[in-house]
């Protein structure tokens, strides 16, 4: 549908960020502790998406991470 008009492209990357900030938690640290036990659906084994080290930078500075991010700027 792109090559027929560009906004195609630009309406479908709307849609697909309004839909990623629709499924994801508020909490920057909460969605990181969600990727960190992120299980396989297939083998059932535990897959994280965050390294642990990471995940410790992210957990030690989580307060000043929530005070810093402000998530209604993501709309505008």
């Amino acid at each position: 549908m792109t090559a027929n008009h560009p906004d195609y492209a630009s309406l479908a990357a709307r849609i697909a960020v309004f839909n990623l900030h629709k499924n994801t938690k508020k909490s920057f640290s909460e969605t990181i502790k969600d990727m960190y036990g992120h299980v396989n659906e297939r083998s059932g084994l535990a897959t994280p998406l965050i390294a642990d080290n990471v995940l410790e930078i992210i957990m030690k500075n989580a307060t000043l991470l929530k005070s810093e991010i402000i998530y209604d700027r993501d709309f505008v």
